[in-house]
């Protein structure tokens, strides 16, 4: 039969009680438990030390390509349209009609673009800037204001744009 000494008193405890009868102090479970933890420890440390790097690894290339900053243009360059975009008759009316094409809604885009007089800026067509654009024009995060050379008509276009 297995004994055990209670760590308070020092009487003989048998190995099935659960407070020691002399002094009432319960008998802990921690011992054991300790050494299960720091057991774990061990094996992470173990795990961690001979694992391969994640770091030196080479990650796989993306499937996108790496987006170009957006060069910085300054009021009265001329600049070229990349693709269709919309010339917004106001910086209100740009951000309406971009939040609807990056929400999925052409429909609405449309709408509101029938509703500020907007319109669009096509493919090859230049364009002189205006104005600077505000702090934030530089990276594109604005529209700026241009005026379309072949319509002579002045709106709001992004950045991102310009060609």
């Amino acid at each position: 039969m297995k004994t055990a000494v209670c760590r308070k008193c020092g009487h003989l405890l048998t190995a099935g009680t659960k407070f020691c009868p002399a002094c009432g102090k319960r008998r802990s479970s921690l011992p054991g438990l300790a050494f299960i933890c720091a057991a774990f420890v061990v094996i992470v440390l173990v795990a961690a030390l001979t694992s391969p790097s994640t770091v030196a690894q080479k990650q796989p290339a993306s499937s996108t390509a790496p987006q170009t900053p957006t060069p910085f243009y300054r009021m009265g360059d001329i600049v070229t349209a990349r693709s269709n975009y919309v010339c917004a008759s106001s910086q209100e009316a740009l951000g309406e009609i971009v939040g609807w094409v990056a929400r999925g809604d052409r429909t609405e885009a449309i709408r509101v673009m029938l509703r500020t007089r907007s319109d669009f800026w096509e493919k090859d067509q230049q364009a002189k800037i205006l104005d600077a654009g505000g702090f934030m024009a530089g990276l594109g995060a604005e529209g700026r204001r241009v005026r379309i050379l072949t319509t002579e008509r002045e709106c709001y276009a992004e950045a991102r744009a310009f060609r």
